[in-house]
């Protein structure tokens, strides 16, 4: 649980959280949907060859991203400033935070398995504890070997700031990994991780009038079709 925490909410979350600056919470959580394609193919080289629907609902996903991102540079309606060296940064911290949140569900799931001393296994709650107390000392390792080690002070001094990362430590750390934990304890890993996958479908809205961008009908087809490929993922599990 532990490792779990150092791969989805350090390396995971600081690749995902420096994207979501670059290139906007619209492209990033389409990448970041790609996760569940990674969780598997991580289950399929410790299991065994996955069978072929897995493997369709992976192509579908990865597809349906590239479809996205050789549309154009979507990052630069988000910050009209940015170069193209900055975009793909922004995109490869998209990626890093896939493959974080990806072999954090994985060792999760392992570190909640059900056994001969913990026949129940390891309450979700309980998970939840160990990798944010994890996470929250990983963070601040990574802020002193920067050379910051008081950065978290900057935050408070923002109203504006502090509200809203208090409102989305309430959605996302506290309920929303919470809740993740126990769908992973409880259901088939395709099957919760391509759930936990459906955001972008609820970002189309938000993207387009809070943040006022043009999705046009290409870059809502290449969402669809990444969210297609999550549920064939949820049907073959």
């Amino acid at each position: 649980l532990c490792l779990s925490g150092c791969a989805g909410l350090v390396l995971g979350d600081v690749g995902y959280f420096h994207a979501l600056a670059l290139i906007g919470p619209r492209l990033c959580s389409l990448i970041m949907a790609t996760w569940p394609a990674i969780a598997t193919t991580i289950v399929a080289a410790r299991d065994g060859v996955p069978p072929p629907g897995l493997v369709a609902g992976m192509l579908l996903s990865v597809t349906g991203v590239t479809v996205v991102l050789l549309r154009s540079r979507d990052g630069s309606a988000w910050r009209p400033g940015l170069t193209r060296r900055q975009w793909w940064i922004g995109v490869g911290g998209a990626l890093l935070g896939a493959v974080g949140q990806a072999v954090g569900v994985v060792l999760a799931q392992q570190g909640m398995a059900r056994t001969a001393d913990l026949p129940e296994g390891v309450d979700p709650l309980a998970t939840t504890l160990v990798r944010m107390a994890t996470g929250a000392a990983g963070v601040q390792l990574l802020a002193v070997l920067q050379r910051r080690p008081l950065a978290l002070l900057e935050v408070p001094r923002h109203r504006g700031a502090l509200a809203a990362t208090l409102a989305g430590m309430l959605f996302g750390p506290v309920l929303g990994v919470w809740a993740s934990m126990a769908a992973t304890q409880l259901a088939p890993l395709p099957v919760a991780s391509a759930l936990m996958a459906t955001t972008p479908i609820f970002m189309l809205p938000v993207a387009k009038f809070a943040y006022g961008a043009r999705i046009g009908w290409l870059g809502a087809g290449g969402t669809v079709l990444t969210v297609l490929g999550v549920a064939v993922l949820l049907l073959v599990g």
